[in-house]
């Protein structure tokens, strides 16, 4: 409901990021548990929100991470709410090399990563593989665009 009720920057401010930093207190005996329903409710109220708010021919968007996360959806949200189609695969762990039938078959328009630990070196070469061969823009966002700022050419969304 709050989704329908608040700007995005409020919502994000105000509701989303209070909780996901009290749920990730240290101090927290919760945690766990905790950071498992949240993350069940995040990804699927904005995944509600998302099906409701997408235009019929809007650009398609990939959104990937190799984390697990609710900030991933938070972003696809915002993505969203930029006139995005948005498509989000989290958690992966294979190599993308098998991946680019799938990037050729749809008409992206962007590709956005999304983390916020450094990826390891195997991870940052498959995505550059991925960059070089598609002339779509691919953005890294959350922390990876900080921590690879000098190790990846990316563009602004």
């Amino acid at each position: 409901e709050n989704m329908k009720i608040y700007p995005f920057d409020m919502l994000v401010n105000q509701v989303l990021m209070p909780i996901h930093c009290r749920i990730a207190d240290t101090d927290n005996p919760l945690k766990g548990i905790q950071s498992a329903f949240w993350q069940g409710v995040i990804t699927q109220c904005c995944n509600e929100v998302m099906v409701k708010a997408v235009k019929p021919k809007a650009p398609r968007c990939l959104l990937l991470s190799f984390e697990q996360s609710e900030l991933i959806w938070i972003k696809a949200l915002l993505l969203t709410y930029q006139g995005y189609a948005v498509t989000t695969l989290v958690s992966i762990s294979d190599k993308l090399t098998g991946f680019q039938d799938a990037l050729t078959a749809l008409p992206w328009k962007a590709c956005v990563v999304v983390g916020e630990n450094k990826l390891t070196p195997s991870q940052l070469q498959e995505l550059i593989v991925v960059n070089q061969a598609f002339a779509f823009p691919m953005i890294l966002a959350g922390s990876l665009r900080v921590i690879h700022a000098n190790d990846f050419k990316t563009s602004e969304l």
